[in-house]
Parts: C-alpha cells; sequence; structure tokens
C-alpha cells in the first residue's frame, strides 16, 4: 500500500512540474497541507480510494460553500472535519464496517473472555452466586 501511494505521488509530483514548469515554495504551503490532511482525516487512511474520495468530497464542499456563502468553507470543513474524526474515526471508507458491526448482536461476555477467572465469574453470574474472583479488586 504504501508502495502505491509513493508511486502515486512520485507521478502526481511529476505532472505538477511539467504542467506548471517549476516548483516553488508557495505552491506547496500550509494551505495545501492543510486540505491533504482533511481530506485523508475526512476519507480516510486505510485505503487510497478512500483519501480520493475526501479530497473530492474537500473539494467539493468547499467549491459549492464559496458559490453560495463566500467566506463561509472553511468554517464548514472544518465541522465537517471535527463531524468525521468524532463519528467515523475510520473516515467515510470505514463506515460499511460500522455499520455491519452495529447490526451484529454483541457477543456475550463468557464467550469472549478467557482464562480461569472469566470462566468462574460466567458460571457464578449463569448460577446466580458470588465468585471469590468477582469480589478481588482488579490491578
Amino acid at each position: 500500500m504504501h508502495i502505491a501511494a509513493g508511486a502515486v505521488a512520485g507521478i502526481s509530483g511529476a505532472l505538477w512540474i511539467h504542467t506548471h514548469r517549476g516548483v516553488i515554495p508557495g505552491d506547496v504551503g500550509l494551505g495545501t497541507a492543510v486540505v491533504v490532511v482533511l481530506a485523508v482525516a475526512i476519507g480516510g487512511a486505510r485505503f487510497l480510494p478512500a483519501a480520493g474520495l475526501g479530497v473530492a468530497l474537500v473539494l467539493v464542499v468547499g467549491a459549492v460553500v464559496a458559490a453560495t456563502a463566500p467566506g463561509h468553507a472553511p468554517l464548514l470543513l472544518a465541522l465537517i472535519l471535527g463531524a468525521a474524526v468524532w463519528a467515523l474515526p475510520d473516515g467515510v471508507a470505514g463506515l460499511p464496517a460500522r455499520l455491519r458491526r452495529r447490526r451484529q448482536p454483541p457477543a456475550r461476555a463468557d464467550e469472549t473472555a478467557a482464562g480461569p477467572d472469566a470462566a468462574a465469574a460466567a458460571s457464578a453470574r449463569r448460577f446466580g452466586r458470588q465468585s471469590a474472583s468477582s469480589d478481588r479488586p482488579r490491578p
């Protein structure tokens, strides 16, 4: 994955230089870096197409808001970033997996836990008794 990301970055850099006949520090300033971080955070960092989806979303939202309410695009993009980080920690690309996990019933504690303490606690819950391991504070 990192090799593919490096290849895409190299190709895009070569195309940038070819179309602009050179690179100056102003071309890749803070604004460009913020848009890239914003796009990756919104789209998702695990899949390359997800970052592309994030770029498309950032550019479309920025263009639409700039046309309808000039000067408010950075505020809306910051709100979208906050909502994406809070509600979708894996980005938009992680949304299908998150929805699948929500649809599955939660696993029972005695099925997922391992070890003698977990088995004793599970049987104590099943039969309504206290076990010695449940009274002991955890370190």
